[in-house]
This record gives C-alpha cells, sequence and structure tokens, in this order.
C-alpha cells in the first residue's frame, strides 16, 4: 500500500519511470523558519 499525504501542499506521483518513483510534494507557501518535520 502507498499512502501519501501533505497539509496545505500538492502532490504529485510519478511512476512513469520503470525503475523510479518520483514523489513531488509542492506547497503553495513556506515559512522561512521551516525547521519542523525534518529530522
Amino acid at each position: 500500500m502507498l499512502m501519501a499525504k501533505a497539509q496545505n501542499g500538492d502532490i504529485t506521483l510519478d511512476c512513469s519511470e520503470h525503475d523510479a518513483t518520483t514523489i513531488t510534494v509542492t506547497f503553495p507557501k513556506l515559512p522561512l523558519d521551516y525547521t519542523e518535520e525534518k529530522s
């Protein structure tokens, strides 16, 4: 099962490549102090 979730953002899942899967998450706005969710 593949699950992808993002708040206030758009998720694009590209499975066109045979051996590669690209997930692009685009957020309309990113705060300058974007340090959360990074670990």
